[in-house]
């Protein structure tokens, strides 16, 4: 569970990494949780000399990642709530924290699929000497194109 939650969380950042990038500014991860803002900033757009079509499609394929997962996430929250309740119960159900588990297994592999699906979208809309600059500029960070270490070629 904490390898699929890992892979999920990196491949969450590295989409909406890219995404943000190409609608906003010069920001980029530093690996943590926070944006920084440093000499290795760059303008994602300008850097992969995105087309306005490509940017277009990208910014729709972020759309539709949020509208397909805003509800999933939403529930995904619920239920690690839940099950956070049920374990500070007194004399804890077994079966019903077995249950929650489950489903937010479930759910993170539901989300992990549609997510997984819009960032190969999003890499089918580059060029392969595009893909090759994001492999680059991202290094061989596992999970951005498939959990295959680099951009699909």
């Amino acid at each position: 569970m904490k390898k699929t939650l890992v892979c999920l969380s990196v491949a969450v950042l590295l989409l909406f990494g890219v995404i943000q990038a190409v609608s906003a500014a010069g920001m980029e991860w530093d690996g943590g949780r926070q944006m920084k803002n440093n000499s290795m900033k760059f303008n994602l757009p300008e850097k992969l000399n995105l087309t306005e079509q490509q940017i277009t499609k990208i910014k729709e394929v972020a759309q539709k990642n949020y509208e397909q997962t805003r509800g999933l996430r939403i529930k995904l929250m619920d239920s690690r709530q839940e099950l956070k309740q049920l374990k500070l119960q007194k004399n804890p159900d077994q079966a019903q924290i077995d249950a929650k588990t489950k489903e937010i297994t479930d759910l993170q592999k539901q989300l992990h699929d549609i997510m997984q699906q819009n960032k190969e979208q999003c890499l089918s809309l580059l060029t392969k000497e595009q893909r090759e600059q994001i492999k680059q500029l991202h290094g061989n960070c596992r999970g951005f194109a498939g959990g295959s270490g680099a951009a699909k070629q």
